[in-house]
């Protein structure tokens, strides 16, 4: 997990990749906390694949920079 506050867009969509990336953590990871509702992704209808939003990431790195 990176130690500086992510600096993204807080409007903007990240995939999967992408925001695993921004984070430091890998895609496994990810998923893992996706599944146990730390982070919330949501699904793009035109394509039904999950995207971040920018806020999403950085409500994600300070709560887990916490516990």
């Amino acid at each position: 997990m990176v130690k500086e506050v992510p600096d993204v867009p807080r409007k903007a969509k990240f995939s999967i990749n992408e925001t695993a990336s921004i984070l430091g953590i890998s895609r496994t990871s990810l998923y893992r906390y996706i599944k146990e509702k730390y982070i919330s992704a949501k699904v793009r209808p035109c394509n039904g694949r999950l995207y971040f939003t920018g806020a999403e990431i950085i409500r994600f790195w300070g709560v887990e920079l916490i516990n």
